[in-house]
């Protein structure tokens, strides 16, 4: 098990744990945990064998981004238990777990909510991010979340233009 010392994020995608992680479900959480790992290392717990898809992410659609980053240490084949240890004691938590997101909500901790429905005002929701000591971190997640929101509801809509906050952008 990785060490946990320090200021450090979890990235907790259930996909990544019962190894059924299609690159569609995971790309995105991953893309923002490598962008913000400038900030904060992340655990991320996997089962052992997941691990080749996670690394077929960042080498074929990361490995351009990364520019500054204090790492992300790959958990695998972690207990519930170390789990829930790293989740308590994470100073950012980035899930899509419904039931890690309700227990970081009713601890007030710091969290980035990947839902896989887009329609119920976005595809990210950030909760209790004010909390964190990091200017810059919160001013980048406010930007990533928005810029992902607007991005998912192209895809549900189908065309830039017609979305509210890009239609001013398009030249006719």
């Amino acid at each position: 098990m990785v060490s946990n010392k320090g200021d450090y994020a979890l990235l907790f995608l259930p996909a990544a744990l019962i190894g059924s992680a299609p690159t569609r479900e995971l790309l995105l959480p991953v893309t923002l945990a490598c962008l913000l790992s400038a900030h904060l290392r992340f655990i991320f717990p996997m089962r052992g064998d997941i691990s080749r898809a996670i690394d077929s992410i960042f080498d074929d659609h990361l490995k351009k981004l990364i520019l500054k980053s204090q790492g992300i240490y790959y958990a695998k084949d972690s207990s519930y238990d170390e789990i829930s240890e790293i989740a308590e004691k994470a100073t950012l938590l980035v899930t899509s777990d419904q039931t890690m997101k309700k227990t970081a909500s009713d601890n007030k901790k710091p969290y980035v909510f990947f839902s896989q429905v887009a329609s119920d005002g976005g595809v990210v929701k950030l909760g209790y991010v004010n909390l964190l000591d990091d200017d810059e971190l919160k001013w980048e997640l406010a930007g990533y979340s928005k810029l992902l929101n607007i991005q998912s509801s192209l895809f549900v809509s189908g065309s830039l233009s017609s979305h509210p906050e890009t239609a001013g952008m398009m030249a006719d």
